[in-house]
């Protein structure tokens, strides 16, 4: 995929890989490029800093949402980094190998409603990555597990597009962020 990176772009991949922060949320415009750059960083990340075998996850909406807001993204960006996707042994999970050998399991969970929780439940990201794309549209107990099964020094990426006032999102993390 032709994506072009502007400075600001650079800065973002630079904060998230580099930076102090646990929590990153990109709040913008549609067709600002915040999910492709969030996959490339979630690769990235995986690769560089995940232990292997660890669990990495991939949030949306819904499994529609994540097929083709995500998915599709990630095929390409791991296409042009020379990484695999393979089969894992888990169930629900594939794999993401790079050629040195290093591999996270990767893991899809939709936001959908509160029952959604269900899939995240016994998971476990330490020292991990969790991106959770259009974050806005989620339900909040969905998220909360899913922010539950984060330990050790993960980061959490989030994107979305700007929602009202009120919203738990913008209370939680843009108001108060912590």
């Amino acid at each position: 995929m032709n994506f072009i990176f502007t400075d600001k772009h650079r800065s973002i991949l630079r904060d998230i890989m580099d930076g102090d922060a646990d929590i990153v949320l990109l709040d913008s415009s549609i067709r600002s490029g915040k999910s492709y750059l969030c996959v490339i960083a979630t690769v990235l990340y995986a690769m560089e800093r995940v232990p292997a075998g660890a669990m990495i996850a991939l949030m949306g909406y819904s499994m529609t949402s994540i097929s083709q807001n995500i998915d599709i993204y990630l095929r390409d960006v791991c296409a042009d980094l020379g990484i695999s996707i393979t089969v894992s042994p888990i169930k629900g999970c594939f794999r993401l190998v790079n050629a040195n050998g290093h591999y996270v399991e990767v893991v899809y969970f939709s936001a959908k409603d509160s029952a959604s929780f269900r899939g995240i439940q016994g998971k476990t990201l330490n020292n991990s990555i969790l991106f959770c794309d259009e974050v806005t549209l989620y339900n909040e107990e969905a998220f909360n597990q899913a922010l539950a099964r984060v330990t050790g020094k993960s980061k959490i990426l989030m994107t979305c597009n700007p929602d009202r006032a009120n919203h738990w999102v913008k209370q939680r993390f843009i108001d108060n962020p912590k």
